[in-house]
């Protein structure tokens, strides 16, 4: 269970401990949440019993908040399935327990000074007049930077469909699915569906 850059080390992991490997889960989503993709397939998985031992490269692969953490290794144990981790040996003892408690604290403490740092950076930037967007410009603008400097700028093309959503919105009423269907009919493209955008797939 981890990021594409570790498995090289959990498959070394896994042959040094003698273990065979039945399936690998690639883990795209924060630490933080509960609810993740290859964490869901992984639980299903444990219901299952179609493994014992779960290999996870650090503890903030396998969650970054301590509450997840216990709940989810109780809920690995109910089924007999024992989790270790690549960089790390915490022993089911209580000295064992309370390393590993402390560890993820740390791990759950990081992720939220991270978080703080990067909107403190973001409101930085935007009282210095710098516009950021992210890796998503707001459909009607396209995003221009010069050194230090960001900014949007209108697309005439997409303003006037802005307009139109508007207008079928507000003055007919009509929904967002009907919105949507309107515009499909007259072929207009998504920010989504414009050649050469980065993730798109992932984004629809």
């Amino acid at each position: 269970f981890s990021i594409p850059t570790q498995l090289e080390a959990m498959r070394k992991y896994a042959v040094d401990n003698s273990l065979d490997v039945v399936a690998e889960y690639i883990e795209d989503e924060s630490g933080a949440k509960l609810e993740r993709p290859a964490l869901d397939h992984v639980r299903q998985a444990i219901a299952q019993r179609e493994f014992d031992v779960l290999i996870c490269y650090d503890l903030d692969r396998f969650g970054r908040n301590l509450g997840h953490q216990i709940l989810l290794e109780q809920e690995f144990a109910k089924h007999s399935v024992t989790i270790r981790y690549v960089l790390g040996e915490y022993k089911d003892t209580p000295e064992g327990r309370l390393t590993k408690h402390i560890k993820a604290v740390i791990a759950e403490y990081e992720r939220e000074k991270i978080l703080e740092r990067t909107v403190r950076g973001r409101q930085g930037r935007a009282k210095a007049g710098q516009v950021n967007v992210g890796y998503r410009r707001p459909y009607g603008y396209v995003y221009k930077s010069e050194k230090h400097m960001g900014w949007l700028e209108v697309v005439p093309e997409e303003a006037e469909v802005v307009r139109d959503i508007y207008r079928l919105y507000v003055e007919d009423g009509l929904s967002i699915y009907k919105i949507a269907k309107k515009l499909s009919e007259k072929r207009i493209p998504s920010v989504y569906d414009q050649p050469g955008r980065k993730g798109a797939e992932k984004e629809k």
